[in-house]
Parts: C-alpha cells; sequence; structure tokens
C-alpha cells in the first residue's frame, strides 16, 4: 500500500477540521490511499472534542483575542493550537491498526516518539498524551468512522499559561497547568524546522508514500464542510452535556 503524504501547510481552524473529515470520508470510499498531513493553524485556535460541553472555553475572550473556536469530529478535551505548533493527522482503513483503542494509539504515537527521541526529548505515552517528566507535551484524539481511523495530534512548541487559562476556564489553577504542560522549546534548544523533518522522517519510515496534495473532489468537499458545517454554531455549539470521553483533561474532572 502507497501511503500519501500532504507537506506542511497552515489553515484556519474550520478549513482544517474540514480538511481532515473530507480525507476520512475520501479514505473510506477508496477515492484516496492512506494519508498523513502535517499542518498549522492560522491564526491561533482552540479546538472541542466532539463530545465537550461548549461552555468549557471562554469564548468571548478567544474573539477578543482572534482565536478560532471549532469542535472536532474527534474526542477529548479542548487543545489551544498556537500557530507554531505542529499538527499531524493519520487517516487510514481502520484494520490497519489495532481494534483496541489504547494499542492503536501505541502505534501511531511511537513514531511521534521516536521522532522526539532522536531530538533528544525523552517522552512516554500515557493513554494518548505524550508527556515529558509529567508534563504533555503532545495531546492526541482518535476517531473511527465508517471503517476509517482519524487520528490527530498537536505537538506543542508554544506554551502561555495565562493564555492557557483564559481560553479553557482555568483561572485559578496557575500551578496545576504549569505542572501539566510543556512544550517542545522548554524541552531542548531546537528549531521548528529540524523538529519537522524529524517527524515526518520518523512518520514515514517503513511505509511506501508518494508526496500528494488534495484531489479536486476532496476540495468540493472541504468548502461545503466549512461552509456548512464546521464554521456554524449548529456544530460548534453543540452536544452540550454529553457524557465526556476517557481523554479529558484530567485538570476538569
Amino acid at each position: 500500500m502507497i501511503w500519501r503524504l500532504i507537506e506542511l501547510e497552515k489553515s484556519d481552524a474550520f478549513t482544517n477540521m474540514a480538511i481532515d473529515e473530507a480525507l476520512t470520508f475520501s479514505v473510506g470510499k477508496k477515492k484516496s490511499p492512506p494519508t498523513i498531513r502535517f499542518y498549522q493553524w492560522s491564526p491561533a485556535a482552540v479546538s472541542l472534542g466532539y463530545f465537550q460541553k461548549a461552555s468549557d472555553v471562554n469564548v468571548k475572550f478567544c474573539e477578543e483575542q482572534k482565536i478560532d473556536c471549532v469542535r472536532r469530529l474527534t474526542g477529548g478535551s479542548a487543545v489551544l493550537h498556537e500557530s507554531s505548533d505542529l499538527t499531524y493527522s493519520v487517516i487510514a482503513p481502520q484494520d490497519f491498526f489495532p481494534k483496541d483503542l489504547l494499542e492503536s494509539y501505541k502505534e501511531i504515537c511511537s513514531w511521534m516518539l521516536l521522532a522526539l527521541k532522536n531530538l533528544g526529548i525523552n517522552a512516554v505515552l500515557e493513554k494518548n498524551d505524550l508527556r515529558v517528566a509529567g508534563r504533555k507535551i503532545s495531546g492526541n484524539a482518535q476517531a473511527r468512522v465508517n471503517g476509517v481511523l482519524l487520528q490527530h495530534g498537536t505537538l506543542i512548541f508554544e506554551f502561555d499559561c495565562e493564555r492557557t487559562m483564559k481560553v479553557l476556564n482555568l483561572r485559578g489553577k496557575e500551578e496545576l497547568v504549569k505542572k501539566e504542560i510543556t512544550s517542545v522549546f522548554e524541552e531542548g534548544n531546537l528549531k521548528f524546522g529540524e523538529v519537522y523533518e524529524e517527524v515526518k522522517v520518523s512518520f514515514m519510515k517503513g511505509k511506501r508514500f508518494k508526496l500528494g496534495t488534495l484531489s479536486g473532489e476532496e476540495k468540493l468537499l472541504v468548502k461545503k464542510l466549512v461552509e456548512e458545517k464546521y464554521r456554524t454554531s449548529a456544530w460548534n455549539g453543540s452536544i452540550e452535556g454529553k457524557e465526556r470521553g476517557p481523554c479529558y483533561l484530567r485538570l476538569n474532572r
């Protein structure tokens, strides 16, 4: 099987989530090969987990700071994606990976762990988070839709404790937040370019792949999803009060 690699690109939050869903649909219909894409967020954004209450995020503050707010197709808790962060998505038939959720996280996250190890950062996987000395350096989330596994995750490059607390309504929990989260820059004297290249090599290791872009059909679906789903309050403000999944940020438990 030949994978498609979509190189690093920047998009707004609504487009990024629409691309992930369009790729999931296209791979599920066997119109596209399994795909790995890398991307960043411009402007900065906060993504809510599928089952999360919209009120967990300080929408007013986000509006003032011009931070996009979008709901993901995947579970987990809200994540603040700064424009300097690196995000990946893996979209492939789910039978490529173990049926067990944690085992599939273990396999895909091992690619990131290898890259970090090669960069001199000794991280470990705890459920769906990569941590260094107990602090999260990467959060990951997953969904399985019509036989397709979608996993995406963000490697934190910029961590502003005060800004994070305001966005995620965690005021008064400064010490806990500082103990919970860190960034790549705090853990090593690294440049974004070298981290990206190492991550890309690690993710493609052992795979046959070709560089690619979105197909014309995928681009049309992305446009439709942005307009009719990801930019709408019906999607982003919905699903209030449903039970949170097992990967919800432990600070909010």
